[in-house]
């Protein structure tokens, strides 16, 4: 079973600065939160479905959901990576 421990970067002065690393982390958690307003606006309607065979509603809806869940899981890690890096010890930038 592979470790599904975040691995966090160090934090020191020769190093990304802990708050260019949080910066990336936090726009690329929004680009995802927007892809996963737009992803849940494709949810599967059963007008586009019911003239085919068969269980294909189901099936649309079942990979829509495991689709969310991957991307919801993303968002949650980046979020988390960026809680780390910020309650990790290492240099702060003066404010």
């Amino acid at each position: 079973m592979p470790d599904t421990t975040l691995q966090l970067p160090a934090i020191h002065l020769n190093g990304t600065s802990r708050e260019s690393l949080i910066e990336a982390l936090s726009d690329a958690a929004s680009a995802l939160r927007e892809a996963i307003e737009k992803t849940a606006q494709t949810y599967p309607n059963a007008r586009d479905y019911y003239v085919l065979p068969g269980e294909a509603l189901r099936l649309a809806e079942h990979q829509h959901a495991f689709r969310m869940e991957r991307l919801r899981d993303v968002y949650k890690e980046l979020q988390g990576l960026a809680e780390g890096i910020d309650t990790a010890p290492g240099p702060r930038r003066s404010r």
